[in-house]
């Protein structure tokens, strides 16, 4: 799993996941402005993204490190590009994520 991770505060955390061939250098842009803005972000990057596996692995992976970096009950805001948004999609609806995705 590909990430970075920008400065932290006290705001809900965004998740940020890039889509089909990218990886977290494609969100960093965003992630900057979303820190300048005082939001808390991380990027994920689940892996491999060239579509190789199936959307519910990457799903996986990112259920997997939602739940290794933050503390139970924590919610997150998710953003999604692309392939990252079906890969949200499928956490939110099948792993879970609808305990910990606000929006």
């Amino acid at each position: 799993m590909n990430e970075k991770r920008a400065a932290d505060s006290g705001s809900i955390p965004v998740v940020l996941v890039p889509g089909w061939l990218d990886n977290a250098n494609k969100m960093g842009s965003l992630a900057t402005f979303l820190r300048k803005e005082g939001f808390a972000t991380l990027i994920l990057s689940p892996q491999p993204s060239d579509g190789s596996v199936p959307v519910e692995t990457l799903a996986g992976q990112l259920a997997e490190e939602i739940e290794r970096r933050f503390a139970p009950g924590q919610m997150i805001d998710y953003v999604g590009f692309s392939m990252g948004g079906l890969i949200g999609r499928s956490y939110l609806h099948w792993l879970g994520g609808s305990e910990r995705i606000r929006r």
